[in-house]
């Protein structure tokens, strides 16, 4: 049984951030509601007119990891520090249209990047069989 002081609520649509070892960059866009330790930290829209989508790519920004990861306290298993977490800031256009629109060409740079390392794992896979054709023997190269 879990004691309940351990355990941090959070509901879909809000992103979930490892104040552990933050330099990981270990974060979710929670799909569904649940509890989480407090170790985790929970970021919640304050408005029902923003984009979670939108909010989610500010949040996985190197910028802010890096603040995190700057003021980031203990060696072996360091922490972000929650006090200087808390006071940053992020630039927030007003209106949901503008935060949808910024978040779908984010998303769609997003899925350009994972074809093109999709392509590039498979032209490395293709050079590393073709390089032991190659070495082998097995392949000639004649002029």
């Amino acid at each position: 049984v879990l004691n309940y002081l351990k355990v941090r609520e959070y509901r879909k649509q809000d992103i979930l951030v490892s104040n552990i070892r933050p330099y990981l960059k270990k974060i979710w866009f929670a799909d569904k509601n649940g509890g989480c330790s407090t170790d985790v930290l929970v970021f919640r829209k304050k408005r029902n007119s923003d984009n979670a989508d939108f909010l989610f790519k500010i949040v996985s920004d190197d910028r802010f990891f890096n603040i995190v990861n700057d003021n980031a306290v203990g060696t072996k298993m360091p922490r972000g520090d929650k006090s200087i977490i808390k006071q940053v800031l992020f630039a927030i256009p007003t209106t949901k249209e503008e935060q949808t629109a910024i978040a779908n060409v984010l998303s769609s740079m997003d899925k350009e990047i994972e074809t093109l390392n999709t392509k590039l794992e498979k032209y490395r896979n293709l050079k590393t069989a073709m390089m032991q054709q190659l070495l082998t023997g097995k392949i000639r190269l004649v002029k």
